[in-house]
């Protein structure tokens, strides 16, 4: 089968790092958490081959651009998290060159872009903290094209993953050996089936994970699934931008369950991306899609799109649920195989946590590589667990008040909230702690610290 990428699928002596401890190792999907997990497996193993069902963008072809099949959401606005920025350029030393070279924007998380949390605009200062602004499409292309230059990582695209194929041990656990896979041949043009074997199977397959169907087909008992119902609909419209501004995030309120971001990408552009929980769903309508716009909590975005042309869009999108499978909490897990990414997790993207929560299982990844190859899932399970608690916590408590009623001692917390939103306002040590906390640089608990009470209660009496 053709592929658009240098195939260096013959992993021998001369193309293996000297430190290989594992052979061949294949990664299902080439979405951000495969290429990033390919980026950290291959200082570990002879060879990593990354297969995906998709006909996959060429870098030869500096127009082809366009969001592939597999990532519905990448046509929406996406920016990376500061810790995710970290991850990334860790993984891949060099990366942030060739990201500002097609067009990324960086800028302050604080100083730059507009926060709105609960009706209360954030205070604005220089945090240090550094975003990233570009679409998902060109970032995705960007760290393709790094991953497929690493000398012993092959990607082979229109490939679909069929099945793993696993063995039977002696403990009646089951090692994980390959994956059958069909692709068509470009000779023939006929279907043609085969085996990749592997030492190592990484699931980054997303929300087509078939992980769950295969653990119960050896047996396994089914992970617990935490799952809570949102059913948000978001509309992404592409804008011109002629203003110098940042951008700006708005979040729902008790009262307005709707939010939005505006934010700049590559060549100049606003991608202005509307959400709505439940019944109330943003419209396609270009006017209606202002008029929205401007019924938020703040009516910063509609304001800042006054005068500006659409370029492209509507795109609508549907996210049912924040869902997390607690492959960490199961008493047995296969050898050989390890979920990450949105195989593990799915969040509601308005909080701009998915690619972060998969740049840090990566990092996990090559930390659980680095400690040795003995009880791989044993050892990276929880890792990955505790990057995705942070991003689920923030996630949960975020969207629980809209979708249903609270307990009494979740009114609490949401007054809490409320009041320290109302503080960051004027206060910026309680902005950074907040940004801090959604960047995953703290976590959620730290809002509540002694130190965070004293603050709020401090800002409350002097209002």
């Amino acid at each position: 089968m053709s592929s658009p990428f240098p195939r260096s699928g013959v992993f021998d002596a001369t193309t293996s790092p000297a430190s290989a401890r594992l052979g061949h190792v294949v990664v299902i999907g080439a979405s951000m958490a495969g290429l990033l997990s390919a980026a950290a497996l291959a200082p570990h193993c002879a060879g990593v081959t990354i297969v995906d069902r998709d006909r996959l963008p060429s870098p030869a072809r500096s127009d082809d651009w366009a969001p592939r099949r597999g990532t519905p959401q990448a046509r929406h606005a996406h920016g990376l998290l500061a810790r995710g920025i970290e991850a990334i350029t860790t993984l891949l030393p060099g990366v942030m060159d060739r990201l500002l070279q097609a067009g990324a924007r960086p800028y302050d998380i604080a100083g730059d872009v507009a926060w709105i949390n609960r009706g209360h605009r954030l205070a604005a200062f220089d945090s240090g903290l550094r975003g990233l602004s570009l679409s998902r499409a060109a970032l995705e292309r960007v760290v393709r094209t790094q991953v497929a230059d690493i000398g012993n990582v092959e990607i082979r695209d229109e490939c679909a993953v069929l099945e793993p194929r696993a063995r039977l041990q002696p403990d009646s656990r089951r090692q994980v050996i390959g994956v059958k896979i069909r692709y068509t041949d470009t000779t023939t043009g006929l279907p043609y089936e085969d085996v990749l074997p592997a030492e190592l199977v990484v699931d980054a397959a997303g929300r087509a994970s078939r992980l769950p169907d295969w653990l119960a087909a050896w047996d396994y008992p089914a992970p617990q699934e935490q799952r809570l119902d949102v059913d948000l609909r978001y509309v992404t419209r592409i804008y011109t931008r002629r203003t110098p501004a940042g951008g700006a995030v708005i979040g729902p309120t008790s009262s307005c369950a709707r939010a939005g971001a505006l934010l700049w990408m590559e060549d100049d552009r606003w991608m202005a991306t509307l959400g709505g929980y439940g019944t109330d769903r943003p419209p396609l309508d270009e006017e209606e899609f202002l008029g929205f716009a401007a019924s938020l909590p703040s009516s910063l975005i509609h304001d800042l799109l006054q005068g500006e042309r659409v370029l492209e869009g509507p795109y609508s999108h549907h996210v049912p649920a924040n869902r997390w499978y607690r492959y960490d909490q199961m008493p047995e897990f296969p050898d050989a195989i390890l979920p990450v990414g949105d195989s593990v997790s799915v969040f509601n993207p308005l909080y701009g946590q998915g690619m972060t929560v998969a740049a840090l299982h990566a990092l996990s990844l090559r930390d659980t590589l680095t400690g040795g190859l003995h009880d791989l899932a044993g050892r990276f399970l929880p890792r990955a667990a505790a990057a995705t608690a942070m991003a689920w916590d923030i996630a949960v408590a975020g969207d629980a008040p809209l979708v249903g009623t609270l307990p009494p001692e979740q009114r609490n917390l949401e007054h809490y909230l409320d009041t320290f939103h109302t503080a960051a306002a004027s206060d910026t040590g309680l902005a950074r702690l907040f940004l801090d906390v959604v960047n995953l640089q703290r976590p959620a608990a730290d809002l509540f610290t002694d130190d965070a009470t004293e603050a709020v209660s401090r800002a409350r009496s002097t209002a």
